[in-house]
């Protein structure tokens, strides 16, 4: 999934559902669930500079930490605890990035990682075992492109009216 969709489809169910359920939020909120949304393909920043600037473009970013839903358990944890706004829409962000990454993308995730290294792919089935830009090719062909588009569309809509 590219940017558009991990940062549009959190954010316009977090503005529905706070709108269907009067749940106050500010500007600063959506901000940060579209900043967490993104978060987990960090991991590309790092390659870029673990590889000096040459991309790779059988580098998988699925397999790092970033994209482990274990490594963001402390956050839960923390939400349980102290819950607030802002530590839900960063947790909602994030594992709406992980939730969107095993239903659209190329091998999926490893959800149970570390116990398990096997990647739960659920829709993607198309964008098996392409990386990179083969992977980007072969998205731009199918309707949840589109979608995605259309989505960032609504939000930018959205966030104009709201200003």
């Amino acid at each position: 999934m590219i940017a558009l969709g991990h940062i549009s489809y959190p954010s316009l169910a977090f503005i529905i559902l706070a709108k269907l359920f009067g749940i106050e939020y500010n500007m600063s909120h959506l901000l940060l669930l579209m900043l967490f949304s993104v978060l987990p393909d960090m991991d590309f920043f790092f390659h870029t500079i673990v590889r000096k600037g040459k991309y790779d473009s059988s580098f998988q970013h699925h397999k790092w930490f970033t994209h482990w839903p274990i490594f963001y358990l402390p956050l839960l944890v923390l939400l349980y605890f102290y819950p607030s706004m802002a530590l839900f829409v960063v947790c909602l962000g994030i594992y709406s990035h992980l939730a969107l990454d095993t239903l659209f993308c190329d091998d999926g995730i490893m959800i149970f990682y570390p116990f398990s290294k096997k990647f739960y792919n659920f829709f993607g089935s198309k964008f098996r075992n392409a990386h990179g830009m083969d992977w980007l090719n072969v998205y731009k062909k199918q309707r949840i492109f589109k979608l995605d588009v259309a989505s960032f569309i609504s939000l930018l809509i959205i966030l104009i009216r709201r200003i």
